[in-house]
């Protein structure tokens, strides 16, 4: 981390503040409309236009932010919206840590996890940074706009303070300011824009500095016969699971999906540990690639050839847990748990497949995996939000309404009402009745402006027009 950066100039404390105007609105705001995509392209904007990004790289991947925080503004379902707002913030992140050159495509799994703490130390050495700024701004203030800029700065807070009590105090100053309960909160705003500001300088701290060099490979104490028995041992465990699916393929599966019950059990006890085994041999393959040394090319290609049958093997492992998954789909209905269960299986398949890709010598040496990893990842998610999961679920359970109910689909979102409400007449009288019931208490108050989200207006006027009185 660089400790003589220089001090910030005035571009830098007003890209600060723009950011703290974002940080504000957006935490005023509800998390899924239109602000938060707007706070999106705002923060990707500024970072942009403020020049701390120089690299191609940083520009791609800071416009690629509101990618994922637009869905905000579309979708309204908890299990995406969350996710969609982590990646956009990770990818912000990110830009911001390979602001000066294109190396973070060649950043390795360690390199990736020491960037948290690094933002956190530019975050400590912030406050210093600044004091550098002291002296240039003394020399600054001579002249007239600067004199204006830092007089405007000092007033701002009595200002706020003054507003807030006279319209406190009086109706007639309140009304001619707007809103009253907007002044009555002015504080609050400053204190969430002085936050924001402060966290935007460490972000612009953290990207003036030089980007991290990508770590150097360790050392390798393992020999290559040790590496060796050790994915011999784990293939024949992983070949003696799969030889045992062969078996049970027909009677045993079968007899255990002739059972609700039995296939409640069979999945909960299964589907889980079955990935952990995966996540657990992929880290093995992982640390134990970084600690082989290889004495001659027969061992290397021994230890490729048994990566591959590892690899393999496991993703029969990968493959019993989504069928497992799907089965219990098929018995109790679809849930955005068991879709999402379901989709990071095969975002785990998938780095089994990119992981084999890499052993067979692909980009080796470019340390291509765990972006492209990530990158299948935020393909997954970004699958999702395209396809409105909950659609799928009303879809599949209300046609199979009579065997599993639908009380389940009341804790939809609003991603599903649409598609609930026109497929209300499927369902027998009674049970559309007492859906239609709860459907018209749900709160589909009408919601403008930044708080503005398609779903929940889609929802309100599916609504409006089953619930008229």
């Amino acid at each position: 981390m660089n400790d003589d950066l220089p001090a910030p100039g005035r571009r830098v404390f007003v890209a600060a503040v723009l950011l703290g105007l974002g940080f504000d609105t957006m935490l005023h705001h509800r998390p899924a409309s239109a602000s938060t995509a707007l706070v999106a392209v705002f923060a990707s904007v500024t970072l942009i236009g403020s020049g701390v990004l120089k690299s191609r790289f940083s520009h791609h991947i800071a416009a690629a932010a509101p990618l994922f925080a637009g869905w905000a503004m579309i979708r309204a379902s908890p299990w995406l919206v969350p996710l969609d707002l982590m990646v956009a913030l990770a990818l912000l992140v990110l830009a911001v840590s390979a602001s000066n050159t294109d190396r973070c495509p060649r950043y390795g799994i360690r390199d990736l996890a020491w960037l948290a703490p690094r933002l956190a130390a530019h975050g400590a050495a912030t406050p210093a940074w600044l004091l550098k700024a002291l002296p240039d701004l003394s020399r600054e203030r001579r002249s007239p706009i600067a004199g204006v800029v830092s007089g405007l700065a000092l007033a701002g807070p009595l200002v706020v303070v003054l507003t807030a009590l006279l319209a406190t105090g009086d109706a007639a100053f309140a009304t001619l300011l707007g809103s009253l309960a907007s002044v009555q909160h002015a504080p609050d705003h400053v204190a969430a824009v002085t936050a924001g500001s402060a966290a935007g300088l460490v972000v612009l701290r953290a990207a003036l500095a030089s980007d991290p060099v990508p770590r150097p490979e360790g050392a390798r104490p393992a020999s290559a016969v040790e590496a060796l028995t050790v994915l011999a041992a784990i293939a024949v465990v992983y070949a003696a699971f799969a030889l045992a699916q062969i078996v049970d393929s027909v009677t045993g599966a079968a007899h255990i999906l002739g059972d609700p019950h039995r296939t409640m059990e069979w999945v909960h006890t299964g589907f889980f540990r079955l990935l952990w085994a995966a996540g657990i041999t992929l880290g093995a393959l992982l640390v134990l690639d970084h600690l082989v040394s290889f004495d001659t090319p027969r061992h290397r290609r021994w230890y490729r050839s048994l990566v591959s049958l590892v690899v393999g093997l496991t993703l029969v492992a990968v493959w019993v847990a989504m069928y497992r998954i799907g089965q219990y789909c098929h018995t109790f209905g679809f849930t955005m748990l068991r879709i999402g269960a379901w989709a990071f299986a095969g975002w785990i398949g998938v780095v089994f497949l990119l992981y084999l890709v890499r052993t067979a010598g692909v980009g080796r040496d470019d340390r291509w995996f765990p972006a492209a990893s990530l990158g299948a990842g935020l393909a997954v998610l970004l699958a999702l939000n395209i396809a409105n999961p909950e659609t799928i679920i009303v879809a599949n359970d209300l046609g199979r309404a009579d065997d599993i109910g639908v009380e389940h689909l009341l804790d939809l979102s609003d991603d599903a009402v649409p598609a609930l409400v026109e497929g209300l007449d499927r369902l027998r009288e009674d049970t559309r009745r007492s859906l239609l019931l709860e459907l018209c208490r749900r709160d589909v108050a009408d919601v403008d402006g930044l708080n503005w989200n398609r779903s929940h207006a889609a929802a309100r006027a599916a609504l409006g027009e089953r619930c008229a009185p």
